[in-house]
């Protein structure tokens, strides 16, 4: 799971710092979701994110992709998602 070390920009208090690992809607809506990460230098295995919503088993969205030889890997998700108020979202 990503944990969310800070707070950028919050107009609705999604974060809270006791709990870094979701981000919990208050007000109903559609919400674009985005991550992004750089994985470490490493040519086995695949590299992947996905964005869950609550507690589903399958993931809103997804990607994966090879490990890069001799160069880190990074991977950018996006997703619009409709979430009502007390949703949750993680990024794996």
């Amino acid at each position: 799971v990503l944990i969310f070390q800070e707070e950028v920009f919050d107009n609705d208090n999604i974060y809270n710092p006791a709990d870094n690992t979701k981000l919990t809607c208050n007000t109903k809506g559609i919400y674009l979701v985005s991550a992004s990460m750089t994985f470490a230098l490493s040519n086995v295995g695949h590299r992947s994110m996905f964005i869950y919503v609550n507690a589903e088993s399958t993931a809103r969205e997804k990607i994966s992709i090879p490990a890069v030889q001799n160069s880190p890997t990074s991977l950018a998700i996006n997703a619009l998602i409709s979430l009502n108020v007390g949703d949750y979202v993680r990024i794996y």
